[in-house]
């Protein structure tokens, strides 16, 4: 399993779904909590739909 960490905080999920999607190998997403990256459920869960994966 892979996991994907956010490194940037930003209030743009599309970023966040883009910065993901330069992974194909992406299982999972989660903020780097060395970063103060905050991803709420419903970011997190919007992500994980657009990206077409199970959560």
């Amino acid at each position: 399993m892979k996991t994907v960490t956010v490194k940037y905080a930003s209030k743009n999920l599309e970023t966040l779904i883009n910065q993901a999607n330069e992974n194909q190998d992406v299982v999972m997403i989660k903020g780097n909590p060395h970063s103060g990256v905050l991803m709420s459920e419903r970011e997190y869960h919007a992500i994980m739909i657009k990206l077409g994966m199970k959560h």
